[in-house]
């Protein structure tokens, strides 16, 4: 598991453009302690129910990037179902491929995180009707400092889980008829006697064997005021945690989580993560004080994003509209005016033939001697023989 776990941070080294490798010696490990804990960490469970585990990773003060959460349970009591991530560690190196017993999360993240923070949600369905089962950490799991890439000093707390088999409520014992001595005079009459005492003491308490059941009603989407989140609220009979999980694959969802215990629950998503105009998917999760867990449906919603991101793209896109139409009228001006100057050339051209017929038919010079035409000054067109230099004069007398 140790080298799975390398792989983790060797990915969030070369991301953030580190170089070397992690090499876990306990003779370097800097001061600091976290902690890994499951919420909730008891509770009781009839077979057939699911039981929703939150891991949760406290640093205190210290910057973390890597977590590594190695769960152990009894498949005889427990089968493992499926599992969400955490918007705080959103990279995902190591998962579980089935119901063995032993589940390996190993998450990063590129934003170093501090305090208390979920990791990965891991669901459970019990298959034992009696017992106590037990989930636990087991070795190798370690949360990573993001200072210098070394392990923290972690204490960790398992969970312990009480189940039963559901059975259905007892009818309230029928009063017995009692007779009373006959007498002659009024006659004979039957009373029906309640027993002792058949309702529990009211309690304030929070027992695990209370009859009150954890119930989540008026779960409801809506858009936040300035328009740019999306706010999810339901209520729920006993006070309770607040988790909604979400996302657009409805196999893998974030969880986003307040641990206070109301009726009222109220959670916003955040704009950044949200999508203006997608189709997302969402559930919650509200968990009491004895370790009841109850979830809603999966529902969908649009969201509404981030109203001004959406609104530069319109504009961004009016832009490149205008630009294109004013490049296609651009092209057809040039277009246009070479049409023009073309015909200007061949215009000039057939003007200069007119006045210039022979422009493109002189005669070649002969320098080897030839008859040229020409127009004396003073007479008529005529000819004459030029000498050739390269001839001997014929009429000179030796």
């Amino acid at each position: 598991m140790k080298h799975k776990f390398g792989t983790l941070v060797a990915s969030i080294v070369s991301i953030l453009g580190l170089s070397g490798a992690l090499l876990f010696s306990p003779a370097v490990y800097a001061a600091g302690t976290a902690t890994l804990t499951l919420s909730p960490a008891s509770g009781k469970y009839t077979k057939g129910q699911t039981i929703s585990v939150i891991v949760y990773e406290n640093s205190g003060g210290d910057s973390v990037n890597a977590v590594q959460a190695n769960l152990s349970y009894n498949t005889s009591q427990l089968k493992y179902l499926n599992f969400t991530d955490s918007s705080a560690f959103n990279i995902e190196a190591e998962s579980p491929s089935g119901d063995t017993g032993n589940l390996h999360f190993a998450r990063g993240t590129i934003n170093a995180v501090t305090g208390t923070q979920a990791v990965v949600t891991a669901r459970f369905s019990v298959v034992a009707g009696s017992g106590s089962a037990t989930i636990s950490f087991a070795s190798g799991s370690t949360v990573v400092r993001s200072t210098d890439n070394q392990p923290e000093s972690l204490t960790t707390s398992s969970g312990s889980y009480t189940l039963a088999t559901a059975t259905s409520p007892s009818p309230s014992p029928s009063p017995s008829p009692t007779s009373h001595p006959s007498s002659p005079t009024p006659p004979p009459a039957t009373t029906f006697v309640p027993p002792a005492s058949t309702t529990k003491p009211n309690t304030s308490t929070h027992n695990p064997n209370s009859s009150t059941k954890l119930t989540v009603t008026n779960v409801q989407s809506t858009n936040g005021g300035s328009g740019d989140t999306t706010i999810i609220t339901w209520q729920t009979n006993v006070p309770s945690t607040s988790t909604v999980l979400y996302g657009s694959d409805k196999d893998h969802l974030v969880s986003q989580s307040d641990g206070s215990l109301v009726t009222s629950h109220s959670v916003t998503l955040p704009a950044s993560e949200l999508k203006s105009g997608s189709t997302y998917y969402f559930y919650v999760s509200s968990t009491d004080a004895n370790g009841s867990t109850v979830s809603s449906q999966l529902i969908p919603f649009v969201a509404a994003g981030d109203t001004v991101s959406s609104n530069s793209q319109k504009l961004n896109k009016q832009i490149f509209t205008i630009v294109g139409i004013g490049a296609v009228i651009l092209a057809g001006i040039l277009v246009l005016f070479g049409i023009y100057r073309l015909q200007q050339s061949m215009k000039e051209q057939r003007e200069l033939r007119s006045h210039f017929p022979d422009v493109n038919n002189n005669p070649s010079q002969n320098n080897t001697g030839g008859v040229v035409n020409f127009t004396p000054p003073n007479g008529t067109p005529g000819s004459t023989t030029q000498p050739n230099p390269n001839q001997p004069n014929q009429d000179k007398k030796i």
